[in-house]
């Protein structure tokens, strides 16, 4: 209905996308709203795919940042692909329970606090991979109760950090 000139609208070629979990599936969703849709099932991307995609938001995201911060931001792509793609494949198995399973939705919370940040406060690529690592022990370590996943963690994440950044953090992620 068009609220400015009081008449009602007709819409001709809509189409709906709709995206469900895969743990939950088409199971809760009534047939006769099923049968309106394609099903489609796509795999999560692999470790490059993850790494371009996040070098590409953050290197979008830090083009007001100090020059050193900037290329300390193409080396925090591949680290987040990793340490997300370790992690996931190391709590994939059905004896961690299923806050232990990993997905984009984590990345994408990791990103969306990196890219809350002001360019003046992070003017030091120490400073600026410090908050990463931070914001990564929040969304991963944070729901880690028992002591060895928490080792777990803080082991692939120094490594992580040894492989893709000299920045000299690593002896205490």
């Amino acid at each position: 209905y068009d609220v400015e000139h009081l008449h009602p609208c007709h819409v001709r070629n809509l189409q709906y996308v709709a995206a469900m979990i895969p743990s939950r599936g088409p199971d809760g969703v009534d047939a006769r709203l099923m049968n309106k849709f394609s099903i489609i099932t796509a795999p999560e991307p692999d470790g490059h795919a993850i790494a371009c995609t996040v070098t590409s938001i953050l290197t979008s995201f830090m083009q007001n940042f100090e020059p050193s911060v900037k290329e300390a931001g193409q080396t925090l792509g591949p680290l987040v692909s990793d340490v997300h793609s370790r992690l996931a494949q190391h709590f994939a198995s059905p004896q961690y329970p299923a806050n232990f399973q990993f997905s984009l939705n984590n990345v994408r919370n990791v990103l969306n606090s990196v890219c809350r940040v002001n360019p003046e406060l992070y003017a030091s690529p120490v400073v600026f991979v410090s908050l990463l690592v931070y914001e990564l022990h929040r969304e991963y370590c944070d729901r880690m109760d028992k002591k060895e996943d928490v080792h777990i963690f803080k082991s692939i994440l120094k490594d992580g950090i040894n492989k893709h950044l000299e920045l000299g953090m690593a002896d205490d992620p």
